[in-house]
């Protein structure tokens, strides 16, 4: 590790940071993203103007969190996050029928799309889009660290409940100790010949989930 956590300035991403952070997330995200591994889609080229489009929405919703080292100034993880109405839930496979179209890589994700009824009582909540720790800073609690924050920010300001789709058991770790709880779950093994996946490049991460986090009168069913 180039440093240690002391050495390391958390803050919010802004759409200045776009450019940053659309770097980092080509190499530290896509590239080492099992799913993206399994559709040999591992370059911010796979997904065009999509991608773009995506990025931008976080880092304009005002809850995406990064962290730079504070030496070299170098960013070094991102959260991207952002506001989701519970109304367009059911919305966001089906309005965009030419993403869908064409990647197959989207419409697995759509698979694990929430029910409308997982935050039932709750207006928005906060759509957690990725979560990356540059390679050289791993295994030192950054990646919790930004989850922590992310919630905490949503927290202060009115957000409690959140949606991760978790596509690494390391992932689902963090979400755990978080409160998240696991509400489907996606075996690619299943799916690898519909939508030409090569599952034997992810030995050991084929399972996806889709993880909540619910204020706790929903959780409790009240």
């Amino acid at each position: 590790m180039a440093g240690n956590l002391t050495d390391i300035e958390f803050f919010i991403l802004t759409p200045d940071d776009f450019q940053e952070t659309l770097t980092f997330f080509d190499e530290q995200f896509l590239k080492r993203n099992p799913l993206c591994i399994a559709f040999k889609e591992t370059c911010k080229e796979a997904f065009g103007e999509h991608l773009n489009v995506a990025l931008k929405e976080t880092l304009e919703s005002g809850f995406s969190m990064g962290a730079r080292d504070k030496t070299t100034k170098a960013l070094i993880g991102i959260r991207l996050t952002k506001i989701t109405s519970v109304d367009n839930v059911s919305k966001q496979t089906a309005s965009d029928e030419a993403k869908l179209t064409e990647n197959n890589l989207y419409r697995v994700l759509a698979m694990l799309s929430p029910d409308e009824d997982v935050f039932r009582g709750v207006s928005s909540f906060l759509y957690m889009f990725a979560l990356a720790v540059h390679r050289d800073y791993c295994g030192h609690g950054l990646a919790s660290r930004l989850v922590k924050k992310t919630l905490e920010l949503g927290e202060e300001r009115g957000y409690s409940a959140s949606e991760v789709k978790v596509t690494n058991t390391l992932s689902e770790k963090i979400y755990n100790k978080q409160g998240f709880e696991t509400i489907k779950t996606l075996d690619l093994a299943t799916v690898e010949d519909e939508f030409g996946l090569d599952t034997s490049l992810i030995p050991g991460e084929t399972i996806m989930k889709l993880m909540v986090k619910r204020p706790p009168s929903i959780a409790m069913g009240q």
